[in-house]
């Protein structure tokens, strides 16, 4: 099992949700974190929050389906901590609640999501984590 204390975590989507609660519970626990989103907004308020107990965070803006911002990244935790010890792919998006909404009176499909908006989904919950 990896030791938390002095590890480091390359943390995507840790701007919310799910990834800034587990960069909460890594840092919390005397982990070092790189804590990445598309939002900056988001990453500001997530370091004030990470770096309060004392933790240490690097926070970066990424796009984890732009291949060059990942490859920063990684870059970055290197030259900031000198290693990476967990990547924690966090980063996702929901476009529409249902692909389909039928009425339910008839059947018919009164919503559906649109092509880009599922690739946009597939982008950053799928082709992201690679």
């Amino acid at each position: 099992m990896l030791e938390i204390r002095d590890s480091v975590a390359v943390i995507t989507g840790g701007g919310g949700g799910i990834g800034l609660e587990i960069a909460k519970y890594w840092v919390r626990n005397g982990g070092k974190g790189v804590i990445a989103d598309v939002a900056s907004n988001l990453l500001e308020q997530a370091a004030d929050t990470l770096k309060s107990p004392g933790g240490e965070v690097l926070t970066m803006v990424c796009n984890v389906t732009c291949e060059e911002d990942c490859g920063r990244l990684a870059d970055a935790a290197i030259e900031k901590f000198g290693k990476i010890n967990l990547v924690a792919p966090f980063a996702g998006i929901i476009k529409d609640g249902l692909m389909l909404s039928p009425d339910k009176a008839t059947g018919r499909v009164v919503r559906k999501m649109s092509l880009e908006q599922f690739k946009a989904v597939i982008d950053i919950n799928l082709t992201g984590v690679f």
